[in-house]
């Protein structure tokens, strides 16, 4: 499942939070919208990969196969541009592993890059990289370890891609990663609405929202950037009941006059 939720990033980051910018699980099996590059022209490509006994579907790349033996592997898999207007700490996070256990010895590098040619994800003034071979980690033999990068050296960046390149090694297996985020703060813009105000009333379910001019619309949105409420909007005083929703947090989008206001509440 892919998911870009900028917009519920930024409006959870508002209220100072961190959040989910791009996040790719690949359990659709769909790696398309990914760009790959076979830098060394062997023919040789990151794939879908859902091995047996596998709780979901992954991304991987070989060093070896049963048809072609030994492999000398330098495969670039590159992400969508990501949209990181106004972030601040970015930090890449993802799953790694060897998939056989017996040769899990898989050297590979991950960038996060404001190009998305392999000259920008090689140069160190527009990217940031981190390389291991995971022979080094016991617990990468046979399955995923989770792995981190701090990318805030991209802050004030508008775009980045996320690379990772499988390469420098030979005559293993499969080189297997999964669920690849990008978090980071960003500030929403300010555009209040005048004479705005809100009151929850956890007795009633009720949100009820005033202001000067009339709404004409709320969204809703819960932690993970998944819309769970939209709707028209035609006075400048609404009620709106929530006891459909289950309890948590969201973030409410509401628009009036041109202008939109976002604002959290804790449903319960």
């Amino acid at each position: 499942m892919k998911k870009i939720t900028l917009l519920a990033a930024s409006l959870l980051l508002s209220f100072g939070m961190n959040a989910q910018i791009f996040y790719d699980d690949f359990d659709d099996g769909d790696i398309t919208d990914w760009t790959q590059i076979d830098y060394d022209g062997d023919g040789q490509e990151f794939f879908p990969y859902n091995p047996t006994g596998a709780s979901s579907p992954m991304v991987a790349s070989a060093s070896w196969t049963s048809t072609e033996g030994p492999l000398t592997p330098d495969n670039f898999f590159v992400s969508p541009a990501i949209d990181v207007t106004g972030a601040s700490g970015l930090e890449l996070s993802y799953m790694a592993g060897g998939q056989d256990p017996s040769y899990s010895a898989e050297n590979y590098t991950v960038y996060v890059s404001t190009g998305n040619q392999v000259d920008d994800f090689l140069n160190t003034s527009i990217s940031v990289s981190f390389t291991e071979n995971l022979g080094d980690d016991p617990d990468a033999a046979g399955s995923l370890v989770p792995r981190t990068l701090d990318a805030s050296e991209l802050d004030g960046a508008t775009t980045v891609y996320i690379a990772i390149r499988h390469h420098g090694v030979s005559d293993q297996f499969y080189i297997i990663f999964d669920d690849v985020q990008l978090d980071g703060n960003l500030s929403a813009a300010d555009h209040e609405i005048s004479g705005f105000s809100r009151v929850y009333s956890a007795q009633s379910k009720n949100l009820t929202i005033a202001a000067t001019e009339n709404f004409s619309s709320i969204s809703m949105f819960n932690v993970l950037g998944q819309q769970v409420l939209s709707r028209n909007l035609s006075s400048n005083n609404e009620v709106i009941n929530l006891s459909n929703m289950k309890d948590g947090v969201y973030i409410a989008n509401v628009t009036a006059g041109g202008n939109t206001t976002t604002f959290k509440i804790v449903k319960r």
